[in-house]
């Protein structure tokens, strides 16, 4: 799932690190493998301030676990991904499963932005609300102050840019794949690839 579907499946959620924390594994590059070596075990304790962020996180993963796997989304990656090979999209120079997978992932935060234009700002709003000294008492807690910056950072950007607000336009969308593509694999779609 992308951002707004993890909030959207856990909307009666109120806590603003709760919600932060179903974010942090899409705003992090590597944050899995953190996870994975240095949080997926922590010890913190239930009473502790930074337990809801934690627990955002854990269901960030169990979300993505259950939605990744679901037939439906199989099948729409699939079919993203047999269009773009349709289209002329190079296997050899894109990784084209991983463009579909993020494809139907942004398409359904789309969905949601157009059945329910609000839900972006309330998402927002909740983000706003996190103090951000419980978010470095986190990643000190769990001795990765390095990426404690890159979080931080990453967080703030995605707070003042709200480009969930403009998926309601499917040009921002190629716009996101072509950026999140960047990132990634250090190129961009070309004119003829963005059409």
């Amino acid at each position: 799932m992308h951002y707004l579907a993890h909030f959207y499946v856990d909307q009666q959620e109120t806590d603003p690190l709760f919600i932060a924390g179903l974010g942090l594994p899409d705003w992090m590059d590597g944050f899995s493998k953190l996870y994975n070596q240095k949080l997926k075990n922590s010890t913190l304790s239930d009473s502790s301030d930074t337990f809801a962020l934690h627990a955002g996180i854990r269901r960030h993963y169990e979300g993505d676990n259950l939605f990744h796997n679901h037939p439906i989304f199989v099948q729409l990656q699939s079919e993203l991904l047999q269009s773009f090979v349709s289209v002329g999209l190079s296997r050899a120079k894109w990784r084209l499963s991983l463009l579909a997978h993020v494809g139907v992932e942004l398409m359904i935060d789309r969905q949601i932005v157009n059945a329910e234009p609000k839900l972006s700002e309330v998402y927002y709003q909740k983000l706003n609300d996190v103090d951000p000294e419980v978010l470095k008492k986190y990643f000190e807690y769990h001795n990765v102050n390095v990426e404690q910056q890159d979080f931080l950072a990453k967080f703030h950007f995605f707070k003042m840019r709200k480009y969930l607000t403009l998926f309601n336009d499917i040009n921002n969308i190629v716009t996101g794949l072509d950026k999140m593509y960047g990132q990634v694999l250090n190129k961009s779609f070309e004119k003829k690839e963005k059409e």
